[in-house]
């Protein structure tokens, strides 16, 4: 969109913070978890993280 500012929503900037702190925090975790529910909770914030983007991308009447 031509003239407008690109600015990033607050809604995604707080949603990338999100997966980067579960990412963070979870890369020490016991293996016994790392598999299981570890990756789950990584894939989960990352398709958080992927819908916003992709919903912000929709152009709305």
């Amino acid at each position: 969109m031509a003239g407008k500012e690109s600015s990033e929503l607050t809604v995604i900037t707080k949603a990338k913070d999100l997966c980067t702190y579960v990412m963070v925090v979870t890369q020490k975790s016991p293996k016994h978890f790392r598999y299981t529910f570890v990756n789950r909770l990584q894939n989960l914030t990352l398709d958080i993280v992927d819908k916003l983007i992709r919903a912000n991308e929709k152009y709305v009447c």
